[in-house]
Protein backbone atom coordinates (compact mmCIF):
# COMPACT_ATOMS: atom_id res chain seq x y z
CA UNK A 1 0.00 0.00 0.00
CA UNK A 2 0.99 3.04 -0.77
CA UNK A 3 0.84 6.60 1.29
CA UNK A 4 1.27 10.05 0.56
CA UNK A 5 1.30 13.22 3.28
CA UNK A 6 1.21 16.52 3.32
CA UNK A 7 2.98 17.22 6.72
CA UNK A 8 3.73 20.10 9.19
CA UNK A 9 6.92 19.83 12.27
CA UNK A 10 6.68 21.91 14.72
CA UNK A 11 10.20 23.30 15.34
CA UNK A 12 11.56 26.02 17.52
CA UNK A 13 11.67 28.34 14.61
CA UNK A 14 7.93 27.73 13.91
CA UNK A 15 6.20 25.20 11.65
CA UNK A 16 8.13 23.69 8.44
CA UNK A 17 6.02 22.26 5.79
CA UNK A 18 6.94 19.61 3.54
CA UNK A 19 5.61 16.22 2.54
CA UNK A 20 6.23 12.41 3.66
CA UNK A 21 5.53 9.29 1.26
CA UNK A 22 5.87 5.58 1.81
CA UNK A 23 5.21 2.31 0.34
CA UNK A 24 4.39 -0.86 2.41
CA UNK A 25 5.39 -4.05 1.68
CA UNK A 26 6.38 -7.87 3.11
CA UNK A 27 9.82 -6.46 4.56
CA UNK A 28 8.66 -2.92 5.81
CA UNK A 29 8.32 0.25 4.29
CA UNK A 30 10.44 2.61 2.29
CA UNK A 31 10.12 6.69 1.39
CA UNK A 32 10.97 10.11 1.25
CA UNK A 33 10.74 12.94 3.61
CA UNK A 34 10.66 16.35 1.48
CA UNK A 35 11.38 18.53 4.49
CA UNK A 36 13.39 22.00 4.84
CA UNK A 37 14.07 21.72 0.51
CA UNK A 38 15.66 18.68 0.51
CA UNK A 39 14.57 14.94 -0.08
CA UNK A 40 15.76 12.11 2.55
CA UNK A 41 15.51 8.30 2.29
CA UNK A 42 13.23 6.94 4.96
CA UNK A 43 12.63 2.96 6.05
CA UNK A 44 10.94 1.07 9.01
CA UNK A 45 7.99 -0.49 9.65
CA UNK A 46 4.38 0.28 9.87
CA UNK A 47 2.97 -2.52 12.01
CA UNK A 48 -1.44 -3.82 12.72
CA UNK A 49 -3.37 -1.12 14.37
CA UNK A 50 -1.25 1.60 11.86
CA UNK A 51 1.95 1.78 14.43
CA UNK A 52 4.77 3.07 12.75
CA UNK A 53 8.23 3.24 13.49
CA UNK A 54 10.57 5.21 10.68
CA UNK A 55 14.10 6.03 10.58
CA UNK A 56 16.52 8.37 8.15
CA UNK A 57 18.56 11.25 7.91
CA UNK A 58 17.86 14.97 7.52
CA UNK A 59 19.54 16.79 5.02
CA UNK A 60 20.18 19.67 5.78
CA UNK A 61 22.73 23.22 4.63
CA UNK A 62 25.54 22.40 7.08
CA UNK A 63 24.91 18.56 7.79
CA UNK A 64 23.10 15.26 7.83
CA UNK A 65 21.09 14.41 11.24
CA UNK A 66 19.91 11.10 11.94
CA UNK A 67 16.52 10.32 12.77
CA UNK A 68 13.54 8.30 14.22
CA UNK A 69 10.23 9.07 14.39
CA UNK A 70 6.99 6.82 15.93
CA UNK A 71 3.57 7.04 16.04
CA UNK A 72 0.26 6.22 13.80
CA UNK A 73 -0.62 6.61 10.65
CA UNK A 74 -4.13 5.68 8.57
CA UNK A 75 -4.73 6.45 4.77
CA UNK A 76 -6.52 9.76 5.70
CA UNK A 77 -3.60 10.98 8.24
CA UNK A 78 -0.56 10.57 9.76
CA UNK A 79 0.74 11.79 13.72
CA UNK A 80 4.89 11.93 14.91
CA UNK A 81 7.43 12.23 16.86
CA UNK A 82 10.67 12.77 15.33
CA UNK A 83 13.32 12.79 17.53
CA UNK A 84 17.08 13.12 17.09
CA UNK A 85 19.61 13.98 20.07
CA UNK A 86 17.62 15.51 23.00
CA UNK A 87 14.99 17.07 20.68
CA UNK A 88 11.37 15.69 19.83
CA UNK A 89 9.29 17.43 17.27
CA UNK A 90 5.62 16.83 16.52
CA UNK A 91 4.86 15.70 13.20
CA UNK A 92 0.87 15.91 11.81
CA UNK A 93 -0.36 15.33 8.29
CA UNK A 94 -3.30 14.78 5.85
CA UNK A 95 -3.83 12.74 2.36
CA UNK A 96 -2.25 14.79 0.19
CA UNK A 97 -4.74 14.27 -3.14
CA UNK A 98 -3.01 13.50 -6.47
Amino acid sequence: MDYKYEIVVETELGERRGSLALREAAEGCRGTLHLLRSDSEVSGQIFSGGQVRLAGKLHTLLQNIPFTAYGWLDPQSIALTLCYGHRRLPVRGIAKGE
